[in-house]
């Protein structure tokens, strides 16, 4: 590498040690052996033992997380903000300031460290692009991988990846990728980003790269994405023969029914679809635009047909005679909770709070007031939850176990209860999938000690 004018990596640095830093440490320290790895985290990490074994570990937490920076490249967590001051004037004394996702994309010349060579379908969204992900995957045999899936770390140069990319990846970013779908834009992650306007930039940012480009027709906050480029395909699930006047359109993907209409002529079939609410129906549409020239009908029907759903959105996990349980802790946004609460059956106590995202939970009392029998209220934003809350039966308490109980009293052995936070996990949960983990553990619980008596109400 020194002969040909490269670097030699000798010390890298972590500023966060979750997934996607920790594929990048095992990368690197199987390609250079010796590698020493810088530890810095705002907070002192609970458990390092994921490292890779053997590697020379430093350690810089609190308020000494950002000091001395002198590593050759300093990665960071999606979580962290790249324009601090500090990881500016560490990119000013030479150390290249990276992310598990800048690797992937732009690898890290200087060290003799290529990009990914292969070819990636990419998507961001407000909602729904976890799904879109697993789906595209499963029609494609294609590698899903980022905010989904494996660490890019993880891919293998020369597989097909399906690559799910976040707000705060995309920042700082604008991914080379052969084809991106944007499912929607909402407001989000405002406890991060400085503003609407810069969430939305960064969501727009995948389309800067993408040689073909997929939207929804109907979908919220793209309109001005949607006349503002040529497209590869366009998708409605409300059964239009042509696309509107104006655009460009190399593919228009319309749903009439149960039938998939690609340029006007029958396509494929979503009849075998275990999930049928509207937001899963422009899912398959996103996936199947995806999917285009890399898989076939009879795939294509059989992923919608064995596609159950993500963990943890709107997941059944168990039922007490006419009572059913759903977890959807993924549910960290008021847009969220109002799509999962617009699909449930019949009018469900709903649990409600966590952390909030600098959202207003204000649009949540029409959806309340129409979809839900009453709410169950847990979690450091309890408060501003109250006003959405409006007139509904509701009750605030201090524990899972709580809620849990609170809400299967509340339904009256009649309503289905519903997880579906509208906010992050963040005030007693590491992520939304552990604050799952403990509801479902919960109604276990609860389902194995039931003896035809309700739990006492807490």
């Amino acid at each position: 590498r020194e002969a040909c004018g490269m670097k030699p990596l000798r010390k890298i640095g972590l500023y966060g040690v979750g997934t996607s830093n920790l594929g990048v440490a095992h990368k690197l320290c199987r390609a250079f052996p010796g590698l020493k790895i810088v530890i810095r985290s705002d907070r002192e990490p609970e458990d390092l033992s994921a490292l890779p074994e053997g590697a020379q570990i430093g350690l810089f937490t609190g308020d000494w997380a950002a000091e001395s920076i002198d590593e050759d490249i300093l990665f960071l967590s999606p979580s962290v903000r790249p324009d601090r001051k500090e990881f500016a004037d560490a990119a000013a004394r030479g150390v290249l300031v990276s992310s598990d996702a800048k690797l992937f994309f732009e690898g890290a010349e200087k060290f003799g460290i290529s990009p990914f060579r292969g070819e990636v379908l990419a998507v961001t969204g407000s909602d729904g692009k976890s799904s879109v992900t697993a789906l595209a995957a499963g029609m494609t045999g294609g590698i899903a991988c980022g905010n989904f899936g494996k660490s890019f770390a993880d891919v293998p140069d020369g597989a097909l990846a399906v690559a799910e990319l976040s707000s705060f990846q995309l920042q700082d970013l604008t991914p080379p990728v052969r084809r991106a779908v944007i499912t929607n834009i909402t407001e989000n992650h405002l406890n991060w980003h400085k503003n609407f306007d810069e969430y939305r930039a960064a969501k727009a940012r995948l389309f800067s790269g993408a040689r073909e480009k997929i939207l929804s027709l109907h979908a919220a906050g793209i309109d001005s994405l949607l006349f503002g480029s040529e497209l590869f395909c366009l998708c409605s699930t409300r059964g239009e023969d042509t696309p509107p006047k104006g655009m460009t359109v190399r593919h228009f993907l319309s749903l009439k029914g149960d039938l998939v209409f690609l340029d006007g002529e029958e396509f494929a079939s979503l009849r075998g679809a275990r999930l049928t609410a509207d937001y899963a129906k422009e899912d398959y549409l996103f996936a199947i635009a995806l999917s285009l020239g890399y898989s076939d009908r009879e795939r294509i029907e059989r992923t919608v047909g064995d596609f159950s759903g993500l963990a943890h959105r709107a997941q059944f996990c168990g039922r007490i005679g006419q009572v059913g349980f759903y977890d959807s802790s993924i549910d960290s946004t008021p847009e969220r909770t109002r799509h999962t609460l617009s699909a449930a059956r019949g009018k469900p106590v709903v649990i409600l709070g966590g952390r909030g995202k600098g959202l207003s939970f204000s649009p949540l009392a029409k959806i309340l007031a129409e979809k839900a029998s009453a709410a169950v209220l847990l979690g450091e934003n309890s408060e501003e939850l109250r006003g959405a809350v409006g007139d509904l039966p509701g009750v605030t308490v201090g524990t899972m176990k709580e809620a849990v109980a609170a809400a299967y009293r509340m339904a009256d052995g009649r309503e289905d209860v519903l997880l579906s936070p509208a906010a992050t996990s963040f005030d007693r949960y590491r992520n939304f999938a552990e604050r799952g983990d403990d509801f479902q553990a919960e109604v276990r619980a609860l389902i194995r000690a039931e003896d035809g008596a309700k739990p006492e109400y807490p």
